[in-house]
This record gives structure tokens, sequence and C-alpha cells, in this order.
């Protein structure tokens, strides 16, 4: 079975239908507890175990806890700084074959996953769900305090933390205080000079993934609300 969109080779028929579905942002399998959705069955059963508080594999660095080996090792990685998996273009390292696959579409130029309604293409899954998203705005949250809306419900809720007056997360570096710890973790990333996030799309490199993904939205389609 061979893939139309990026010429990928499969043996069985299934591993060939679920991989389909990543071109065609198809989701079909629901989580029963918080309703994410995967392309195949197999994606959410993995998924499920997230929603144990029991791991059976944990980073002897960070004690972080994971339901699967495979994603322990990608971790470690992190850690020690391995970068096994080399782009054949420029033979820059990543820490997984999934973070390569992305990187090497800056090279060729690859779109594989097109957006449904409209028919534009994107190089990656991530950002052609969020300019799918776009064309439906119906569907956005509003926020009540300010009226912003947000596509997003993840998105929608970080920023309903940000009304809040508590602020408990502090920077050791300069003392400012955030209301959520992942602000904290961006503002760290502010004070070093790494630029870890690059752009799928034009390879622009930013330092936090926020500013990555508001970037990303100057290459979707936004209508005026």
């Amino acid at each position: 079975y061979k893939c139309d969109y990026c010429n990928k080779e499969f043996k069985y028929e299934g591993p060939f239908q679920d991989h389909i579905r990543t071109h065609l942002g198809e989701r079909p399998f629901a989580c029963e507890v918080c309703n994410k959705t995967f392309t195949s069955h197999s994606y959410l059963q993995t998924h499920r175990k997230s929603h144990s508080d029991v791991y059976e594999h944990i980073c002897p660095e960070c004690s972080k806890g994971f339901h699967k080996k495979y994603y322990l090792q990608i971790h470690m990685r992190k850690h020690t700084r391995e970068r096994p998996v080399k782009c054949e273009y420029c033979f820059k390292g990543f820490y997984s074959s999934g973070n390569l696959a992305k990187h090497v579409r800056q090279h060729t130029g690859e779109k594989p996953y097109s957006c449904d309604v409209c028919g534009e293409r994107f190089s990656t899954i991530t950002v052609m769900k969020n300019h799918r998203d776009w064309h439906f705005p119906e569907n956005a949250y509003k926020c009540e305090i300010c009226h912003k809306n947000f596509i997003r419900k993840e998105t929608y809720r970080k920023h309903l933390l940000r009304h809040q007056e508590d602020k408990p997360f502090k920077c050791e570096l300069c003392s400012r205080s955030f209301s959520v710890k992942f602000e904290l973790k961006e503002h760290i990333a502010s004070h070093s000079k790494d630029r870890p996030f690059a752009c799928a799309e034009c390879r622009r490199t930013f330092k936090t993934l926020s500013n990555l993904r508001r970037h990303a939205k100057l290459h979707t389609y936004r209508p005026k609300w």
C-alpha cells in the first residue's frame, strides 16, 4: 500500500489507513474521558493511559513518569542532549524521528497536510489544524472578562488564569511572578540566547513555543469575525 500524498509504503492495510487519516486530518477515535480525538485506535489506547496516575517508567533525572518505555527513552535524550537522528541535508541532529520528519520538510518544501475545507496545504498537521479551526468561528471560546476569542480550548483556559490576582510562580532571575507555571517557563527562556523552536514553514526560530505559535498564525488563513 503506497500513500499518494508522501509515497510512504505500508505492508498492511490497517496502518496504511491510519496513515492516510494524518494527511486528511481525520480523527475518528475519541477518548470517552476528555473527548480528545486520534487517527488510530492504537493511539487512543495509548492516550487512555494518560488518565491514569500510575506510571511504569520513571525518569531517574527529574522523576517525570511515562506510560511507555519508548517515551522515557526519547525524554532521556533531553537530559543527555543526545540527538542520534540526523538530517541528510544539513546533518542537524534531533531527539526523535518525528522531529526530524518535520525538519526535513523545510528542505523539501513538502506540504502533505491539506485543509478539507479550502484545500490549502501545510507542512505539519498542527499548523493545518490551527488553520482549519479558523473556518469555524462559531466554535470559538469567548472570555467573559475581556471578550477575547479563542479557537482552542486549552488556550482559552490558560488565558482565564491570567485574570486571577494570585501569581504563585516566581522567576528566580528577575523576581517577576506569573499566574501559571507555563508562563514562568516561557519567561525563563527569555533570559537565554537559545532559540530551539523553529517554524516548519519558513525556518525562522524563536525562544518560546508561544512565540512560534503566534508566528505560525501568519501562515494560516484567518477570516475576520
